[in-house]
């Protein structure tokens, strides 16, 4: 799922510290993950043409490109039982485009998550 958020990355990343995330300043985008039972919830994002980008989707123990990969039920299930709250009581507004593997608006390469004209400003 692609979130599209009017928010600062720190604020994001603090509400995202909340919920059990583990954050890292990548070179480019900001990196969070939560380990759960059958793999991780995992959330790239960076500072797009003025807006909070997050590719927010979940991993299982053993994914290669998209398969294993879920862009759709876990990651929906998270950001309404998790997100979503934190989201209106921190007042911040958000779109969301749901999405799979081939139609997410970041380019995901065999090397890596790279987000072009996208800045970091710390978490």
């Amino acid at each position: 799922m692609d979130l599209y958020l009017k928010t600062q990355p720190q604020i994001f990343s603090q509400i995202l510290k909340t919920h059990g995330l583990q954050i890292r300043a990548k070179r480019n985008y900001f990196d969070a993950k939560l380990k759960t039972k059958l793999g991780r919830i995992h959330a790239m994002y960076a500072v797009i043409d003025g807006n909070l980008y997050c590719d927010l989707h979940f991993d299982y123990r053993i994914h290669l490109f998209f398969i294993g990969v879920d862009y759709s039920k876990t990651p929906n299930a998270f950001f309404s039982e998790k997100l979503l709250p934190s989201l209106i009581e921190y007042n911040i507004s958000f779109s969301i485009q749901d999405v799979s593997w081939f139609t997410r608006k970041n380019e995901s390469k065999l090397f890596g998550y790279k987000v072009k004209n996208a800045k970091v400003n710390g978490a």
